[in-house]
């Protein structure tokens, strides 16, 4: 039983730490396989479960803490469907691929394949017209001259401000 409670521990923080996106460059075709699975079994849905769980997570910051009003039911509420969420994913719709990332490549296979699925999920939120209308605001306070003066340089005749929306 202390076995299982450290994995499932560890694993847990797996996750979560690979929802933030920390990026892998050589992945093996089991933890390809398992990637994909994941996005494909994944609805709409459970990708929101996913962001709100990271974000009520992220929101624990002391930094953050005080911008965001979270009741502990709230975040208890997050925990659980985050729970349910990975135990399907992992264990019903994706358990052969889990199975066989697990063996050939351990437990970082599943918290990298968990990457991909928090990389697709938070491009679902950020995509929203609402957000991306609120990410625009901040390009009232771009220098559009150091901007169209940086354009130049590189070549360019048209000034490229940072991007407002995340990449496709």
């Amino acid at each position: 039983m202390a076995r299982l409670t450290r994995t499932s521990r560890l694993l847990a923080v797996a996750l979560a730490l690979a929802t933030l996106g920390a990026g892998r460059a050589v992945a093996g075709t089991a933890e390809d396989a398992l990637s994909r699975c994941l996005v494909q079994s994944s609805t709409p849905a459970d990708n929101e479960t996913l962001v709100f769980w990271v974000f009520a997570a992220i929101s624990e910051n002391p930094k953050l803490a005080p911008l965001v009003n979270l009741s502990a039911a709230q975040r208890e509420s997050f925990d659980k469907q985050a729970a349910a969420l990975f135990q399907r994913l992992l264990l019903t719709d994706c358990r052969t691929q889990s199975l066989a990332a697990l063996q050939q490549d351990g437990t970082s296979a599943i918290a990298h394949s968990f990457e991909l699925l928090g990389a697709t999920a938070g491009r679902q939120m950020m995509t929203d017209p609402q957000v991306l209308s609120a990410m625009q605001h901040m390009t009232r306070y771009l220098d559009q001259t150091r901007w169209r003066d940086f354009a130049a340089e590189a070549g360019s005749t048209t000034p490229a401000p940072p991007p407002a929306a995340p990449p496709k």
